[in-house]
């Protein structure tokens, strides 16, 4: 049995021999569910969204929704709107729900229709006679954008397991603080409480910029995650949506991707080579879990 390593930043085989693996350990599997989600949101623009410019939205919903934005939302009051959901307290469903428990703390608000199937780029911008200020230093006390997708049809008995609203908290850069735009948070909020923290999964790529995919943060056919517990993973490959072909594995480049190494979140590797890495082959960070695709 060969057991690999890295030289020079390169594969090498380290060891041969014909025995078992013996005390080599095995980087420990973690279980996932599956949770479909009706929700999608992506920032379309990443790269020119500003605070006093505005940012492109691009939404996808299997439901018709309603698309809230408040601008400027003070950080204790979205951790307490957080914390009042998980206590259901009660959970939250509505733009009202939020903004009685904003109390009102947020600079500006927004509020757009989307339709049931329909994929959309919303531009949302400040009035001119908010735009051209900044919301302070870092740390900041103010989020720039806080974007939430709740139902438009009221439904008075939700079952358990439904996903009831998609919270979104987006950077946006201005003159104190140029970092380039970017989701901080993306939260899938279900009816019992629970919430599911989205993040992406990185992937290799052969495809040009141009046609990255811009489906939002799921699926092209039915959004999903994978979460453990309340913490989700995005099922979705940067750069690449789910109409594109499957990668190689990056060590024996024959077997196709099918494991997500935590806490770095990089796709690299295949169901055989993942048992000879204990860092991370993109970027060595230490492994302390996998799921299966």
């Amino acid at each position: 049995m060969a057991r690999l390593g890295w030289h020079w930043g390169l594969p090498v085989i380290l060891e041969h021999h014909s025995g078992d693996l013996g005390a080599w350990p095995v980087v420990p599997e973690t279980s996932m569910q599956r949770v479909s989600s009706v929700f999608a949101l992506d920032i379309a623009d990443s790269n020119t969204a500003s605070l006093a410019g505005g940012v492109t939205l691009s939404v996808h919903c299997l439901v018709p929704c309603v698309l809230t934005c408040y601008w400027g939302c003070a950080l204790g009051a979205v951790h307490a709107v957080l914390q009042g959901h998980a206590r259901r307290l009660p959970t939250l469903r509505s733009p009202q729900q939020m903004e009685m428990a904003l109390g009102g703390d947020y600079l500006h608000r927004e509020q757009f229709a989307i339709s049931k199937d329909e994929k959309v780029l919303q531009r949302v911008e400040l009035p001119d006679a908010l735009r051209g200020g900044d919301l302070g230093g870092v740390p900041r006390l103010r989020y720039p954008l806080v974007v939430l997708l709740t139902h438009a049809e009221h439904r008075p008995q939700p079952r358990a397991p439904d996903m009831v609203a998609l919270l979104t908290c987006v950077h946006l850069p201005d003159p104190v603080h140029s970092v380039s735009c970017r989701v901080l948070h993306q939260l899938l909020l279900t009816h019992s409480g629970l919430s599911y923290d989205l993040k992406r999964l990185f992937m290799s790529t052969d495809a040009p910029e141009d046609s990255q995919s811009d489906e939002g943060v799921t699926s092209q056919v039915l959004p999903e995650v994978r979460a453990e517990g309340q913490v989700a993973a995005q099922d979705e490959e940067d750069g690449d949506g789910r109409g594109g072909a499957c990668r190689d594995c990056v060590v024996c480049q024959n077997a196709k991707v099918n494991r997500v190494l935590l806490p770095c979140r990089h796709t690299c590797l295949c169901d055989h080579c993942v048992q000879y890495f204990r860092q991370c082959p993109m970027c060595r960070q230490m492994i302390q879990f996998s799921f299966p695709l």
